[in-house]
């Protein structure tokens, strides 16, 4: 899962935190054969975040992942509240 990664390097507290709670849940975390691909997500996030740009494909694919989940997560949230 690279949510937890995308969303540390964005500086995005609550969704690192879930994704985290959610790699712990399924047994994830830490994974060593995931290092590399954590660290890119992270360093994606981290861009994003700075300039706004998407620079190539690969940060393409791990922004819409992230915005996946994002939206997952708070289409959940929306569902359980009545306003």
């Amino acid at each position: 899962m690279f949510c937890k990664w995308f969303f540390s390097g964005a500086n995005d507290n609550f969704l690192a935190g879930l994704a985290t709670q959610i790699e712990a849940k399924k047994g994830l975390i830490n994974d060593p054969l995931c290092s590399a691909a954590h660290q890119n997500a992270y360093d994606v996030g981290v861009r994003l975040s700075r300039t706004g740009q998407v620079e190539n494909q690969n940060d393409a694919k791990i922004l819409t992942y992230a915005m996946d989940f994002k939206k997952q997560v708070y289409e959940v949230i929306l569902s359980k509240i009545n306003f």
